[in-house]
C-alpha cells in the first residue's frame, strides 16, 4: 500500500500527523519518504521537447549542420539537426550543472529548468553569432498551447 500526500497547509500537516499515528498503531511499521523540491511540472516537460525541436529547426535553417563521428567511420557524416540531438546536448548541460541528478529532465526542480535554458540559450547565441536564439516556449509564448 501506498500513500502520496502534499503537504503545502498547517492544516494538512495535523491531518498527516493523525494518518501517520493511526498507520503505526495497526501495522506498527512504515517508511516515509519526504521531498522538498518541486520538480518540472508536465507543462515544462512539454516546453523543453518543443524548445529542443525549435534550436534544432534554427539550426538547419541557419545551414549550421550537425556530424555523426564514429571509430568506425574515416571521416565525419554531415546530417540535419534532429530534436533529439538538441535534447542530448540539454541533457549533457544539465548534468554539468547538477552532477548529483539522474541525467533526466524529471528530474530536475521547476526553476533549475530555467537555468539550464539560461546556459544553453547563451551558447547558442554566442557560438552561431546571434543567429540562433529561441525563447522558451510558454503560454504566453505560443497563444495557448505548448504541445
Amino acid at each position: 500500500m501506498s500513500d502520496n500526500f502534499t503537504v503545502n497547509s498547517d492544516f494538512m500537516l495535523d491531518l498527516i500527523k493523525r494518518h501517520l499515528e493511526q498507520v503505526y498503531k495497526q501495522k506498527k511499521w512504515f517508511r516515509v519518504t519526504i521531498n522538498t523540491g518541486r520538480t518540472r511540472t508536465p507543462s515544462q516537460n512539454n516546453a523543453i521537447h518543443k524548445y529542443c525541436r525549435l534550436v534544432a529547426d534554427a539550426l538547419n535553417e541557419c545551414g549550421l549542420s550537425a556530424y555523426i563521428d564514429s571509430p568506425i567511420l574515416k571521416t565525419k557524416i554531415e546530417v540535419a539537426w534532429t530534436m533529439e540531438m538538441v535534447k542530448e546536448i540539454w541533457h549533457t548541460t544539465q548534468f554539468s550543472m547538477f552532477p548529483e541528478k539522474p541525467r533526466t529532465t524529471k528530474s530536475l526542480e521547476r526553476n533549475e529548468v530555467s537555468m539550464v535554458y539560461d546556459v544553453l540559450n547563451r551558447a547558442f547565441i554566442e557560438r552561431t553569432n546571434g543567429n540562433v536564439s529561441v525563447i522558451f516556449p510558454s503560454i504566453e509564448s505560443t497563444n495557448g498551447s505548448i504541445k
